[in-house]
């Protein structure tokens, strides 16, 4: 008979060179994440139009994305959790033909009421998806390259936002605001190429004892060497000893004061972030220029933003995720204000290009909990903290909206979200993360947190 050989699941990636496939489980999250982050940026470029169709308020007009960050909120709580304990691919294949079909779903919307309800539904579905990309993200990228992976993956996310105001510039002078929701339809068809090569988790297969599906799942990633023999897999001894979606170990080991500081971090950002991207389009209107040349000014925001994701993530792996993070926050607060005192276009489009450059900050946030969460909570904590955070995404848009209700400059707006920026730097600075990079990422729990 022949003996079983026991395999560490933590290292079993990491010692494996990289294969097409496995760098297509990276891509397939990454494209999940741009049609999220198309359903997240759509409302600022229907706002003008809803506004004069409905008769809204600047804080009714601003609420009309906060809906959509309540089903986030809702999302990034619970099916976070439920994917550590299901499984990755199911949850993350639910939330996306869930936004997917409730995005399509809002053109019958009749009102400001049965808006809301739209995307309060889109949006859980959206909430949930964005963490556990992430988790699949930081689990399949190469060790040494795991935070430019990650910032990848959340490059998708705000190349959506770039798609959104493409999509935009065409389709609203065309078809008016409807026909931005129907092109949120797309993604129930990609759904079947998700159902076909999304692997599941190994750390979750590993914690379920499905040794053979595992064997399976490496030879479909290119590892022919598991295809004979016989394999168990073993969890670390920290992920023996704990349940899967354990809320309790975000604040255990140190790790208490650093998932709050980061919390309010991760608030901060989206408060910005939000605010700002929800309100860009309708603010360069009040200004004094035009519809079309207000959405192009926050398609280069959009499109130096995936520049920036990818560049953040190359410093991150050099340099470390804390140091660079604190750099890109500081940079952006100047840049905003910078932003704000341009009166040509010329100026406008040079600095749109340096606030998108530096917006790529919660990829920064987001690297530090991959290396500050062991794996069997990782999709719980990044959940939790983006859960807590859309709280910022909520009152973002609410929050400039009672702003626009005072008819602040140009340079008045710029200035409140550069302190939005500067709060947030502060919180990724006081977190008791090592300022350095964190070479090996299987021993995260030992030198993330100092």
């Amino acid at each position: 008979m022949q003996s079983s050989q026991a395999l560490p699941i933590s290292s079993l990636l990491r010692d494996q060179p990289m294969t097409p496939r496995r760098y297509g489980v990276l891509l397939l999250v990454a494209l999940v994440m741009v049609f999220e982050g198309y359903d997240t940026m759509v409302i600022p470029y229907v706002m003008p139009q809803l506004e004069h169709v409905w008769h809204l308020s600047p804080v009714e007009l601003g609420s009309l994305s906060s809906y959509g960050f309540i089903g986030l909120l809702l999302g990034a709580m619970i099916l976070g959790p439920l994917a550590d304990r299901m499984g990755r691919r199911p949850v993350v294949i639910f939330g996306l033909l869930w936004f997917s079909v409730f995005t399509g779903l809002t053109i019958l919307a009749s009102g400001y009421a049965s808006f809301a309800v739209f995307r309060v539904l889109s949006g859980f579905g959206i909430g949930g998806v964005m963490p556990i990309s992430a988790s699949i993200a930081a689990e399949y990228a190469p060790p040494q390259r795991r935070g430019l992976w990650v910032s990848a993956v959340y490059a998708g996310f705000v190349t959506g936002w770039a798609l959104a105001a493409v999509v935009a510039i065409f389709m609203v002078p065309a078809f008016g605001w409807k026909g931005m929701f129907l092109v949120g339809l797309l993604p129930v068809v990609y759904s079947l190429a998700m159902f076909k090569y999304l692997p599941e988790s190994l750390q979750i297969l590993a914690k379920k004892q499905r040794f053979d599906r595992i064997r399976q799942t490496l030879v479909e990633l290119g590892y022919g060497t598991f295809q004979r023999g016989q394999y168990t897999f073993l969890l670390d001894q920290v992920e023996e000893q704990h349940s899967l979606a354990n809320v309790r170990l975000l604040f255990q080991g140190g790790l208490g004061a650093t998932t709050v500081l980061l919390w309010l971090g991760t608030f901060f950002t989206l408060l910005f972030m939000f605010g700002y991207a929800s309100w860009l389009p309708s603010l360069m209107v009040k200004s004094g220029h035009g519809l079309v040349r207000s959405f192009s000014f926050s398609l280069v925001v959009d499109i130096a933003q995936v520049i920036g994701n990818l560049l953040m993530g190359a410093f991150m792996d050099q340099y470390g995720p804390k140091r660079v993070t604190i750099v890109y926050f500081l940079l952006l607060a100047v840049s905003v204000v910078l932003f704000g005192l341009g009166s040509s276009d010329a100026y406008i489009y040079v600095f749109s290009v340096l606030v998108g450059l530096f917006t790529a900050v919660q990829a920064g946030i987001n690297t530090i909990l991959a290396h500050v969460y062991p794996t069997n909570v990782r999709a719980t904590g990044i959940g939790w903290n983006a859960g807590i955070g859309r709280f910022g995404s909520i009152f973002g848009p609410v929050v400039v909206g009672w702003l626009v209700r005072y008819n602040l400059s140009l340079e008045g707006y710029m200035l409140a979200f550069a302190v939005m920026a500067l709060l947030a730097m502060v919180t990724v600075v006081l977190s008791r993360v090592r300022i350095s990079s964190v070479p090996d990422w299987s021993e995260q729990q030992q030198s993330a947190v100092s």
